[in-house]
């Protein structure tokens, strides 16, 4: 928590003094939505300067009345799934702004010729589509319908794209990694519930099944044809490569206590359980990936041998259904958005707001509490390891490997390309990007 903020006289500055230390100070704000719209909007104020001193004000005297209907137009106002009439609800203070949009289609980006920063856009107009096929997006790319994308990458990918040539290619290491999550809370196999509330035997099983799972194999097979040098992720709140990752990895123990897939060892598991198989585990699969359908296949004989009878449930609303409780298990990426030591926080958390699981331990949500507090780097590495080995212990689930990463752009249209492994990706150095007139 922080103090009221302060706001210098030329409302340029803000100040914030917090109660006691916070981790990642250094990335805690971010841009937001205009506050004079939002106060506009929530309190019913006409003149954009009244409305921004009705919100300063508001928030200086802490008036619950005031803030309120500010605080619902901030969480739902800008809610919208076509380009509003109202253009205060998309203004822009960036390089773009949005000009069209139409949900789940496109949405496009014109230069703003109102931003006076340092990174103003080099190409007037930018329109991003949406399309979960990788394989469609590099038709798209040779169809000329298509200029820059970030697929996931899968080897049919690359050997496409290798084929159109106006494409270039760049391959790297993305910030999401794969992982396995377990659900503790929908009375399926992994859920304590299963077993008349007996917590050691759905743990035992959920062992067994991490056990066997192939992590090596799903590497070798999917992701090192794409990047020779990938490696099975071992940490989950560590990225390989961090500085903190070989001993935080370590400490947690992932490695050491699921190997690299042993249907024997985890059949013995169930065994010393008294829980006998098949255990039908209904597995959520996106209804148009090929690398999660490859991931499926490579992973359900050897969960067989060990007991469990894996049941894809392919769904093209997977996204949206994470969390719903109608599946056991399901593989994803989570993606890494900054290098705050908290951003996995709620994720882990009782309650967080990406706990996806139902997970819930109090000495887990104690740790975060403390790392939130603790600025110093050996610390929170201290820190970590204590949540590591607690995550691996309770068997909520594993991480599997980091993304590898594929740019691809048709170079004939535009240059200059610089992804980033952390968001914005592919829309990192748009500034520098340069047209065919240019090249």
């Amino acid at each position: 928590m922080t103090e009221t903020p302060e706001l210098s006289n030329d409302n340029k500055t803000l100040t914030l003094v917090y109660s006691e230390p916070f981790a990642d100070w250094e990335v805690a704000l971010d841009f937001g939505v205009p506050a004079h719209v939002t106060a506009m909007k929530g309190l019913g104020i006409e003149d954009p300067q009244e409305a921004k001193d009705a919100f300063v004000e508001a928030v200086q005297n802490n008036d619950a009345a005031a803030l309120s209907p500010i605080a619902e137009f901030w969480n739902t106002g800008y809610d919208f799934t076509s380009l509003p009439d109202d253009e205060l609800l998309y203004l822009s203070s960036g390089a773009y702004e949005m000009t069209d949009f139409v949900e789940g289609e496109y949405v496009t980006l014109t230069a703003n010729p109102d931003y006076d920063g340092e990174r103003p856009a080099s190409i007037n107009e930018v329109t991003v589509t949406y399309n979960e096929d990788p394989l469609a997006q590099v038709q798209q790319l040779q169809n000329g319908e298509l200029d820059l994308f970030g697929p996931q990458a899968t080897t049919d990918v690359v050997e496409a794209l290798e084929a159109v040539d106006q494409a270039e290619i760049e391959t790297g290491v993305d910030a999401t990694y794969e992982h396995i999550d377990l659900v503790q809370d929908n009375g399926g196999p992994f859920d304590p519930a299963a077993y008349g509330g007996d917590a050691e035997t759905a743990l035992q099983v959920r062992q067994a099944f991490l056990t066997a799972y192939p992590r090596k194999d799903i590497v070798d097979t999917l992701i090192k044809p794409i990047n020779p040098d990938a490696e099975v992720r071992n940490s989950f709140l560590v990225t390989p490569g961090a500085p903190a990752y070989d001993a935080v990895s370590e400490a947690g123990g992932m490695q050491e206590a699921y190997g690299d897939g042993d249907a024997e060892a985890a059949a013995q598991i169930l065994d010393d359980a008294g829980v006998e198989g098949p255990i039908d585990v209904r597995v959520l699969i996106p209804a148009d990936n090929q690398r999660r359908s490859d991931q499926f296949d490579i992973v359900q004989p050897i969960l067989a041998e060990a007991g469990f009878n894996l049941i894809a449930d392919r769904r093209g609303t997977w996204g949206e259904d994470l969390g719903d409780g109608t599946y056991d298990a399901v593989s994803f990426g989570w993606q890494s958005t900054s290098t705050a030591v908290t951003e996995s926080q709620a994720t882990y958390v009782t309650g967080g707001l990406n706990n996806l699981i139902g997970y819930s331990n109090p000495e887990v949500d104690e740790l975060f509490d403390e790392l939130a507090v603790t600025s110093e780097a050996s610390e929170q590495e201290s820190i970590q390891e204590e949540i590591e080995a607690l995550l691996v212990e309770d068997a909520i689930g594993s991480t599997v490997f980091q993304f590898p990463a594929v740019v691809a752009y048709n170079k004939e249209v535009i240059g200059n390309v610089t992804a980033a492994p952390l968001n914005p990706t592919i829309f990192y150095g748009y500034w520098n990007w340069t047209g065919p007139e240019e090249e």
